[in-house]
């Protein structure tokens, strides 16, 4: 709750959502999307903030390098 008091940056190792089969996960500036039934695309958020250029034919091993891709996953409720 410090966080919410004052002005501090919070870190995190990893961010993943998922929204109508939508589903995305950033670590670091890497950020990949997939839209429901759609391969995964890899963006560079430091270079693309748009999410212009998709990485992944260039970076084929780039998700599987990231610590937490894969091991956070949603449970439902």
């Amino acid at each position: 709750m410090a966080a919410l008091k004052s002005d501090v940056t919070v870190e995190r190792p990893s961010l993943w959502w998922l929204h109508e089969e939508n589903k995305a996960i950033r670590v670091g500036d890497f950020k990949l999307v997939a839209a429901k039934g759609d391969a995964w695309a890899l963006y560079d958020l430091s270079t693309d903030r748009a999410e212009q250029f998709d990485l992944s034919a260039r970076c084929p091993r780039r998700p599987r390098n990231s610590p937490t891709f894969g091991r956070s996953r949603p449970t439902s409720t």
